[in-house]
């Protein structure tokens, strides 16, 4: 990038020299370390060119190893295809000689309408896009102490004009998911280390194959041990061709991890930790330290934390289904390919180019996710809503989080280890795996309120002891029906709870009783209670489903769930049978004029 300020100076007759500005050029094309990988961004192939090169200065002041934005992928490689869909607009919009002053509020809304077009109004990605965008053109101003419009100053102070929904968080996966998922992935690391032992024992017994000839296979090993492994140019430099052996990569996969390898142990390690997958894949070699106890601490990077990038966390150690057992098998399946390429990273192998740190680069295994979900035909594992499970290495960690989350039966105390209580709730515990369970604890507080407003209703069945609840002046009043409201006994009519002035009569319907604390039901109530039962069956049919629930749910409920189970199911049989045949057990006209 050139130098800001720089200037030459004319001199005059007298002598004087009058400083003038170089317009000072951005890049089009710069270079920024990730992780200690450098990349390059290029955007000469864009139109507008007096607006790309501030833009992309602004970029690339917040982004690299130095800036806020620290990741590649997603991070700033997100950040580019934003700059270059705004650019693309823009472009189509003022054509190619827009520069920065040329921007202006309606520009930015004409591209908030079209992004609102292809991602729907309101949606994450709108404001996502929006906020990159307003980013850029704050710190280009500021960078070329450009004069902008009031207009768009104020324009500049927000991203999408439309409030745009937050991306709702991933969902964990089913935990029988997460469970086969695990097993597949743990039965191959198995079968990894099975075979670099049995590669690395014959290669033990190999000899020089310039010596002693290349068709003995343990003869081509020993020279990959000795040598690194087979690459195009190598066999070139040997005259010499693999596919007698199946290929340089099968022969360089008996001695070193390859990168059908990696998913694998990468699946593994995070239903066994839960790490997120950025932090999986940039384990060190000496990533473990402090034994004690049967445990071990892991160390490991975030590059998204806030305070520090340096994190740990205790795990158990054992065997390779243990999360320092398995860090411990790869640790020892790797270093060889460490100590002769030189990486510190833990998963180190053979790629086609030799030996390599696979992740100190930007390397995606998508290819290999599908092909290794399809070989276990986990692919054809049931997801939530009944389609079929893609994998995802967030969404494995977030199971975990998940299974833990539900192992401390929701008390987010208990959770919230590596996070605050903020995004432990919002990004962990508010997932749609636990709506069922968030939706029984809610009803069962709602049940438990319930039962201290509202204790169970009273009933006593012919034969049965009454409740001690009930003081004798109760009980006789429940034996003579002379105290009877058709649908129970009252112990005291005039000291209702629901009276408007104390000693009143009680004013409420005939189904007020079943909520009532002074209602008593017994055998003799039977014939009444099953009549209005089948009343509400059929106000349920007459009536719409919210003005039944909002008029008659809480007495159903009473009934249906308290009052009735009460009673020996003999005689509710009978009760029901006798109403069916004997019109006499209907409701009362008088008492439908009430109800309805």
């Amino acid at each position: 990038m050139t130098g800001r300020g720089s200037q030459v100076r004319f001199g005059d007759a007298g002598g004087h020299a009058d400083p003038v500005p170089v317009p000072r050029l951005g890049p089009v094309v710069f270079s920024l370390t990730f992780g200690g990988t450098e990349k390059t961004v290029d955007l000469s192939d864009l139109g507008c060119p007096l607006l790309v090169r501030p833009l992309a200065a602004a970029l690339a002041s917040i982004g690299g190893d130095t800036g806020t934005i620290r990741t590649w992928s997603p991070g700033f490689a997100q950040k580019v295809m934003h700059l270059r869909t705004f650019v693309t607009f823009t472009a189509g919009e003022l054509g190619a000689e827009a520069r920065l002053t040329d921007m202006t509020p309606g520009l930015l809304d004409d591209f908030e309408a079209v992004l609102s077009r292809r991602f729907g109004t309101g949606a994450g990605p709108v404001g996502v896009y929006l906020a990159t965008v307003v980013r850029l053109l704050r710190i280009a101003a500021q960078d070329e102490n450009s004069a902008l419009p009031v207009e768009l100053q104020a324009r500049l102070g927000y991203g999408a004009s439309e409030r745009c929904a937050p991306p709702a968080p991933l969902d964990a996966y089913p935990l029988p998911v997460l469970a086969a998922v695990k097993e597949a992935a743990l039965a191959d690391v198995r079968g990894i280390a099975a075979r670099l032992d049995a590669g690395r024992a014959l290669a033990g017994t190999g000899q020089d194959p310039q010596a002693a000839g290349w068709l003995a296979r343990q003869n081509v090993l020993w020279h990959i041990r000795e040598h690194g492994p087979l690459t195009a140019g190598r066999m070139r430099e040997l005259r010499w061709h693999s596919r007698r052996y199946g290929g340089a990569r099968n022969l360089n996969a008996d001695l070193f991890l390859d990168v059908n390898d990696l998913v694998p142990f990468l699946v593994a390690l995070i239903c066994l930790t839960g790490l997120e997958p950025e932090c999986a894949k940039g384990l060190r070699g000496d990533c473990l330290s402090s034994p004690s106890g049967g445990f071990w601490t892991l160390a490991y990077d975030k590059p998204r934390a806030h305070s520090g990038t340096g994190k740990t966390m205790r795990v158990r150690s054992g065997s390779p289904a243990t999360p320092a057992g398995l860090i411990q098998l790869a640790v020892r399946l790797t270093q060889p390919a460490r100590e002769a390429s030189g990486s510190t990273a833990l998963w180190a192998g053979a790629g086609d180019d030799g030996l390599r740190g696979f992740f100190d680069g930007t390397h995606q295994m998508n290819t290999q996710v599908l092909a290794w979900m399809a070989r276990h035909q986990l692919d054809e594992l049931t997801d939530h809503g009944g389609g079929r499970v893609r994998l995802d290495l967030r969404r494995l960690r977030k199971t975990v989080k998940s299974g833990k989350y539900l192992a401390a039966g929701g008390v987010l105390d208990d959770f919230t280890a590596g996070h605050s209580r903020q995004v432990a709730a919002s990004r962990y515990a508010d997932i749609g795996a636990h709506r069922e369970i968030h939706e029984r604890a809610v009803e069962a507080g709602l049940e438990q309120a319930l039962a201290v407003a509202l204790p169970p209703p009273a009933v006593i069945p012919d034969g049965a002891e009454p409740p001690g609840l009930l003081s004798p002046a109760q009980l006789q009043a429940v034996r003579s029906d002379g105290n009877d409201v058709f649908l129970a006994s009252c112990t005291s009519f005039h000291d209702s709870p629901f009276a408007r002035t104390p000693g009143g009569p009680c004013p409420v319907a005939v189904w007020g009783c079943l909520e009532c604390p002074n209602a008593v039901f017994t055998d003799r109530h039977l014939p009444s209670l099953v009549a209005f039962d089948s009343f509400l069956q059929d106000q349920r049919e007459a009536l719409g489903t919210a003005e039944w629930t909002a008029r008659y749910g809480l007495a159903w409920q009473r009934l249906a769930g308290g009052v009735l189970p009460a009673f020996p199911p003999e005689r509710l049989a009978a009760a029901r049978t006798a109403a069916t045949a004997d019109d006499t057990a209907a409701l009362p006209a008088r008492l439908l004029e009430q109800l309805t």
